[in-house]
């Protein structure tokens, strides 16, 4: 897909179509382990150049700039190098947004801290600044540290590729399990599922393999207050360790 085009691109597709080249080439050096990994390459090279991608913003807002550099200043794992650096690089091209309502019905209970944390940008998709495409998502997701993504479901079959050292998930409210940097996680449509992040903040690839308009759904849980809870004073400790 990329390599057909990139003779006709300006220097800012250019950046942004190695980053999405980037992500595919990491999926492939995995073995394609899972069904997500291998629909998603194909996609990627099924994808119709001929869209223009949607009307973006010129630069990020400073005040998301501090929460990137820092998810990326923790983001080490040599495995997945290539795709930080190719973030760093095309930070600014990037349009980076908070989820107010896109991806939930308004008055939904995410919880403060995903509220206060959370960002995303689009690289494919019916945002998408290398494409616009209503066939997949494909994007960056970021989270601050100290905070609970409660346990949600979608329609869209989502997967994820981890670029921090380590993150919490549960599934079907299981036990909460640990994946590290290059990790995969595929979400079949409907699964319930949830991440926790610690001190750390989150830094992962995500993608929607269909339905990329449809809402989130939260599930509640009794352990949702305890676990916040116990985030939130992780969060202030540690904020009043650097004043």
């Amino acid at each position: 897909m990329l390599n057909r085009i990139k003779h006709n691109s300006n220097g800012k597709q250019k950046r942004l179509q190695e980053l999405v080249w980037s992500i595919r080439s990491k999926l492939e050096e995995l073995g394609n382990e899972s069904h997500g990994s291998r629909l998603l390459i194909q996609k990627i090279d099924n994808l119709n150049t001929n869209q223009t991608p949607a009307t973006q913003s010129p630069n990020i807002q400073s005040k998301y700039e501090k929460t990137l550099c820092s998810a990326l200043a923790e983001a080490t794992d040599p495995s997945i190098s290539n795709i930080v650096r190719n973030i760093r690089v095309c930070l600014k091209d990037l349009n980076w947004r908070e989820d107010r309502s896109e991806f939930y019905p308004t008055g939904s209970n995410l919880g403060k801290r995903y509220v206060e944390s959370n960002l995303h940008t689009q690289l494919i998709g019916p945002s998408g600044c290398v494409a616009k495409s209503t066939e997949f998502m494909l994007g960056v997701f970021a989270l601050g540290p100290w905070t609970l993504y409660k346990d949600h479901s979608h329609i869209a079959p989502e997967l994820y590729l981890n670029l921090s050292n380590e993150s919490d998930w549960r599934f079907d409210f299981g036990t909460w399990q640990r994946f590290g940097a290059g990790s995969l996680i595929w979400n079949p449509s409907n699964q319930v599922h949830a991440t926790l992040v610690s001190e750390r903040p989150f830094l992962s690839i995500f993608a929607w393999l269909d339905h990329v308009n449809c809402l989130c759904e939260v599930h509640h849980s009794k352990d949702h207050k305890q676990i916040e809870k116990q985030l939130f004073q992780s969060f202030e400790m540690s904020e009043g360790q650097k004043s």
